[in-house]
């Protein structure tokens, strides 16, 4: 009888933990698959909470629906947003509703060039990514890439990276920098690249030779001419040096169409703000 009681006071002291974090709360649950408060949330994503209001993730990456509270959501885990809006709204429970698009682009010399839905309960990284698309081509000489992020929680700002991907060799290297829904990257091999998107006809990611540099008027033209609500005074490029350096220059289209580009620089055209009323 006494090895019993011996046997059974682990168990009811388990008993006791859980039942005390039960106490303490953990939080809103979901009523879906538990992997669903681990996703990251992206722009179009819509969930009801218990008290049957809806919210949802609009084009800025902000979490709408409830009067008076906003928060950033985009690349945000679906869990730590919920628990930020029981704070605000108390409920108990929330369910997914719909999910918006979720894709990345891909380009360069990689094998595969396009858009790729992102897969909606993994986290993804720069080697998941090559690992997907068959890897670097053999014959580019180096396995540098470009990073292009919109800065969810600035308007009109973007996060640029300029990485390399170390080569897998018996379960060791590789690049664990996590990728989110609407990332672009490239990966230009030891061509010389210019990237070109915002207020413009399309992104567009182009080449050239080292001896004829292109300038901005030229860049501009290959990603089809700017757009109506353009901001012909504030064209912002980025020069991506290495070592994580960088420089910035703000451009007016006027003065400074023959800006002389370089092999890695980002043009950003942003677009005119609504003016508040």
């Amino acid at each position: 009888m006494l090895i019993k009681n011996k046997m059974i006071y682990p168990f009811l002291y388990l008993f006791f933990l859980l039942y005390l974090a039960g106490c303490q709360g953990i939080g809103p649950i979901s009523s879906g698959e538990a992997a669903d408060e681990l996703i990251y949330l992206a722009p179009g994503d819509q969930v009801q909470i218990d008290t049957g209001e809806n919210v949802y993730v609009d084009s800025d990456g902000m979490l709408r629906g409830i009067a008076g509270f906003s928060v950033s959501a985009a690349n945000q885990k679906l869990r730590d947003v919920m628990q930020a809006l029981q704070r605000h709204t108390p409920f108990e429970t929330y369910k997914i509703l719909a999910y918006g698009q979720r894709y990345i682009e891909v380009g360069g010399k990689v094998g595969y060039n396009g858009r790729l839905p992102y897969p909606l309960h993994e986290d993804w990284s720069i080697m998941n990514l090559l690992m997907s698309i068959e890897g670097i081509q053999a014959s580019s000489e180096t396995r540098q890439y470009l990073l292009i992020r919109k800065a969810w929680q600035s308007s009109q700002a973007n996060l640029f990276i300029r990485g390399e991907s170390i080569p897998m060799m018996e379960g060791m290297g590789g690049d664990d920098l996590l990728i989110f829904p609407g990332d672009t990257i490239l990966f230009p091999g030891s061509e010389n690249v210019v990237y070109v998107f915002g207020s413009v006809g399309t992104p567009v990611c182009f080449t050239f030779e080292e001896s004829i540099p292109p300038k901005l008027l030229e860049a501009i033209d290959k990603a089809g001419g700017f757009l109506k609500s353009a901001n012909l005074e504030n064209i912002q490029v980025y020069r991506m040096l290495k070592k994580e350096n960088k420089s910035i220059f703000y451009l007016q289209n006027q003065k400074d169409q023959a800006f002389p580009l370089q092999s890695w620089d980002i043009v950003f055209v942003p677009f005119i703000l609504p003016k508040n009323k």
